[in-house]
């Protein structure tokens, strides 16, 4: 990928420390996949920012790599919100 696009989602996974759900972390970076690429994603960067995952004892994902995933996901969201036209179909109805 390009674009600057580009995100880090291999994780270390945790034994016997906390570290974040495997499953909902992955189903979750799935979303954020579509979401980047998508011309109306499901996932804003408030979404992400809201995100929460369960804390388990073992076999988990590292808190941190997470954590720092969803920073970057979060920026990446609100720089293409800002990009967005609010209004995309004005245009077509101002040349009419």
């Amino acid at each position: 990928m390009s674009n600057g696009l580009e995100m880090d989602t291999r994780f270390r996974k945790t034994r016997l420390r906390a570290g974040y759900s495997t499953e909902e972390v992955d189903a979750f970076i799935a979303e954020l996949e579509i979401a980047l690429f998508s011309p109306e994603p499901r996932v804003s960067a408030s979404d992400v920012a809201r995100q929460r995952f369960t804390e388990v004892r073992r076999f988990g994902y590292d808190m941190q790599d997470v954590d720092t995933c969803l920073e970057k996901a979060e920026h990446l969201l609100s720089e293409a919100e800002d990009r967005r036209d609010p209004h995309p179909f004005r245009r077509d109805l101002a040349g009419r």
